[in-house]
């Protein structure tokens, strides 16, 4: 797995993130006979905003890209599926 994010604040109260990932899940073992191996890549990026020392909003999206493949059979490409996350965050501290 690799994961990399990046914030960057705007102003004193908006703060901008980015983030990409890249996943192998499976065995990466090509003697595992019929064995799947399935890739996933990801991005996105997320806004923050501090509505009072104790509270915050956040939007954020993610688009993810998913692809199984036969690791004997190069032929069998598996399915490919895309997914979009869209986010809505409110949160409170209640804490001093």
């Amino acid at each position: 797995d690799l994961y990399a994010r990046l914030t960057r604040w705007i102003s004193p109260d908006l703060l901008l993130g980015l983030q990409v990932s890249r996943s192998h899940i499976g065995t990466t073992v090509p003697a595992h006979l019929g064995a799947r191996l399935t890739q996933s890549q990801s991005f996105g990026w997320d806004l923050s905003y501090r509505l009072s020392q104790n509270s915050s909003i956040s939007l954020g999206y993610e688009f993810s890209l998913l692809r199984s493949e036969n690791r004997n059979n190069t032929s069998d490409k598996g399915p490919t599926k895309d997914n979009n996350l869209f986010r809505f965050e409110f949160s409170r501290s209640f804490g001093q």
